[in-house]
C-alpha cells in the first residue's frame, strides 16, 4: 500500500494532448458541468491524493447498488494485465468514451497512466457526431449500446478508427450478435468481470464467444457448492473472492450461466433465466426462425411460488405449446408478454428488477 506522499511517484497522465503532472492533476478542475467530465476530474483528484483507495458503486442490476472500495495497487495491477494483453505501449493512442464514475471508464484512466498512453476523453453521448475521427486509436472500451448506435448511424465505417474495441458492462442481445456479422468482428473483444475485480478478469474475441471467456494469466478460478464463480489473483489481493455469477468452468474458460440472485424458484426448481434464454434461442434456430430479443422473467404464482414467463419486443414466432414441448421438464413458459422496450440501467444493462414490475 502506498504511504503518505507516494502519490507523487505515480505516473503523470497525457490527457487530451496535455501532459498533467501528479501535482497538477491532483487539483485540476473540469471545464464544464457535464457529469462525465466532473467524474473524470473527481477521479484524478482522488487518484493523485494520499488516499490509498478509490470508491465506486456497482450497477445495481440485481439489488441495491453497493459501495465498493478498491486499492489503487489492485487497480494498477488490473491495468497492467490489459496493457499487456492488448499490446499497448507508451505513446499508444486510446479513447475514453465511458463515464469514469463507473469502473469501465475509470480503468481507462488508470491504463493511460500506467502505460504512458495518449488518452483522448470525449462525452459518452452523441458519439456519432465525432465521426469521422481525425486520429486512429489503438484501443477503446465501449458499451454494447454505443456500438449498436454507431453502427445504426454509420454502418461499419466507424470501426476503421480502432485496432481493438473492448465491450463490457452488459451482455449482447441477439440483435447485437446479428450486428457483428456485418462488422469486422476480429476487432471486437468482450470482457468478463465486475467492479470488485477492477474490470475484466477474462476476455474473449467476439468470433470465439461460444468457447467462453478465457481467464487472464495469473487468475485462478473455481466454483463453490452453489455453482458461483470464485476467483483469486492480484486483482483480489491473492485472496479467494466469491462472485454471484453462476458459471460453467472448463479448464481456463468461463461460460456465464446467469446471476445467482436472478434464479427463478418455480415449484422448488431453480431456473437460470440466462441459461433458459440460450435454450430458447437454440430452439428458434432449430425451427428456422430468426433470432429474437427475449428475456426470461417470472410472475407470482399461487401454486408454484414463481411462474416462468417470457418477454419480447416483437411477435414471438412459435406457439406457447410448441415452445414448451421443446423445453426441459419443469422449465415451461406460462405466458409470453409483448412489450415496447426492455428496461435498461444507466449503463445499458438489462434491468431485470424493473422488468418484473412491468409484467
Amino acid at each position: 500500500m502506498h504511504g503518505f506522499g507516494s502519490w507523487k511517484l505515480f505516473p503523470p497522465i497525457f490527457l487530451n494532448s496535455r501532459l498533467l503532472s501528479p501535482e497538477v492533476a491532483a487539483k485540476a478542475t473540469p471545464s464544464s458541468d457535464e457529469s462525465w467530465e466532473v467524474a473524470l476530474y473527481q477521479f484524478l483528484n482522488r487518484w493523485y491524493s494520499d488516499v490509498p483507495t478509490m470508491e465506486f458503486f456497482t450497477s445495481g442490476t440485481t439489488g441495491d447498488p453497493k459501495n465498493i472500495v478498491l486499492s489503487k495497487d489492485v487497480m494498477r495491477a488490473s491495468a497492467r494485465q490489459t496493457l499487456s494483453f492488448f499490446k499497448m505501449e507508451a505513446g499508444s493512442r486510446v479513447l475514453l468514451c465511458l463515464n469514469p464514475q463507473y469502473i469501465g471508464g475509470a480503468m481507462m484512466l488508470v491504463r493511460a497512466m500506467e502505460g504512458g498512453l495518449h488518452l483522448d476523453a470525449v462525452a459518452p453521448q452523441h458519439l456519432t457526431e465525432l465521426f469521422p475521427l481525425n486520429k486512429s486509436y489503438h484501443f477503446v472500451s465501449m458499451a454494447p449500446l454505443q456500438v449498436e448506435k454507431l453502427t445504426q448511424d454509420l454502418g461499419e465505417t466507424w470501426t476503421s478508427s480502432f485496432q481493438y474495441i473492448l465491450l463490457g458492462g452488459a451482455g449482447l442481445t441477439e440483435s447485437q450478435h446479428e450486428m457483428f456479422t456485418q462488422l469486422p468482428a476480429n476487432k471486437f473483444w468482450m470482457g468478463f468481470g465486475m467492479t470488485e475485480t477492477s474490470s475484466h478478469i477474462a476476455l474473449q474475441s467476439i468470433p470465439n464467444l461460444a468457447k467462453g471467456f478465457e481467464l487472464l494469466p495469473g487468475i485462478e478460478a473455481r466454483t463453490n457448492e452453489e455453482g458461483c464463480l470464485q476467483i483469486r489473483g492480484t486483482v483480489t489481493e491473492n485472496k479467494w473472492f466469491t462472485t454471484r455469477d453462476l458459471v460453467e468452468l472448463k479448464s481456463k474458460f468461463i461460460k456465464f450461466l446467469g446471476r445467482f440472485d436472478d434464479q427463478i424458484n418455480s415449484g422448488g426448481v431453480k431456473i437460470s433465466p440466462v441459461a433458459l434464454e440460450q435454450s430458447i434461442q437454440s430452439i428458434l434456430q432449430k425451427q428456422g426462425c430468426s433470432p429474437q430479443t427475449i428475456v426470461i422473467s417470472s410472475i407470482p404464482d399461487a401454486s408454484l411460488g414463481e411462474a416462468v414467463v417470457l418477454a419480447t419486443t416483437s411477435k414471438f414466432p412459435l406457439e406457447l405449446k410448441q415452445l414448451n414441448a421443446e423445453l426441459p421438464k419443469y422449465h415451461g413458459i406460462k405466458k409470453i408478454y409483448l412489450i415496447d422496450r426492455l428496461p435498461l440501467t444507466s449503463q445499458g444493462k438489462l434491468d431485470r428488477k424493473k422488468l418484473k414490475l412491468i409484467l
